[in-house]
């Protein structure tokens, strides 16, 4: 008689593989609104300086034309696309690609010049410089030592760094 070695942990394994099947099956997906075709939303970051904001969405995978960009005075938003590949015939296949029409809005920390915003599209990454406007890059608050009110006035000096 053959001794065999116990291993109580193969059945949680396949139990565990059971249930990530379930969670990755389109199905399933659907059922929790999770759909890949259309839950594409790119990451973001904002650098803020004391002349301007930068704004970089992540967009691999697009083309300039699938992308739209409107900016207003306090905040930005960017929608496109990002379409399938057609394939030839009725094929499976496993994607863990995002695909679909996405669309974000940020809203700004401050006011920016809107009309002189600059966009650039390079290797998946768009970049945005939204310059602040005047009032925003000169303004200084003077608070009062009790801590209640405080009042804002303009002054034609540059932020100190």
């Amino acid at each position: 008689m053959a001794i065999l070695r116990w291993q109580p942990y193969t059945n949680v394994d396949s139990i565990r593989r059971q249930i990530d099947q379930l969670f990755d099956d389109s199905i399933f997906n659907e059922l929790l609104g999770n759909d890949a075709e259309t839950s594409y939303l790119p990451s973001a970051e904002i650098e803020e300086t004391d002349d301007a904001i930068y704004l970089r969405v992540e967009l691999p995978g697009l083309n300039k034309q699938d992308i739209q960009v409107d900016v207003s005075a306090q905040s930005v938003s960017v929608r496109g696309e990002r379409k399938t590949a057609s394939s030839a015939g009725e094929t499976k296949r496993r994607s863990e690609f995002r695909y679909g029409s996405f669309q974000r809005t940020f809203e700004l920390p401050i006011r920016v010049q809107h009309t002189e915003a600059k966009a650039a599209y390079e290797n998946g990454v768009l970049t945005l410089t939204l310059p602040k406007t005047e009032a925003e890059k000169t303004k200084v608050v003077t608070l009062s030592l009790d801590g209640i009110d405080a009042t804002e006035a303009s002054a034609d000096i540059a932020p100190e760094a």
